[in-house]
């Protein structure tokens, strides 16, 4: 699983199209990799998984 970081807020995140989704265990394996900065998880309608950092606002893509 490869982590795609991207530092821009614009990265076509739309509030409307994000779901919240919770992985068990996966949350604990993109923080390690994030190094712990991980906030929340949201699944796109186009079943992409995003990362997001609230303090740093990183999006990061986040490939199962």
């Amino acid at each position: 699983m490869g982590i795609n970081r991207s530092k821009s807020i614009d990265s076509g995140l739309e509030e409307k199209q994000n779901i919240p989704v919770k992985i068990d265990g996966l949350k604990d394996i993109i923080n390690i990799k994030a190094g712990g900065a991980v906030d929340s998880i949201m699944k796109r309608k186009d079943n992409t998984y995003w990362s997001f950092n609230f303090k740093t606002r990183i999006i990061e893509q986040i490939h199962l």
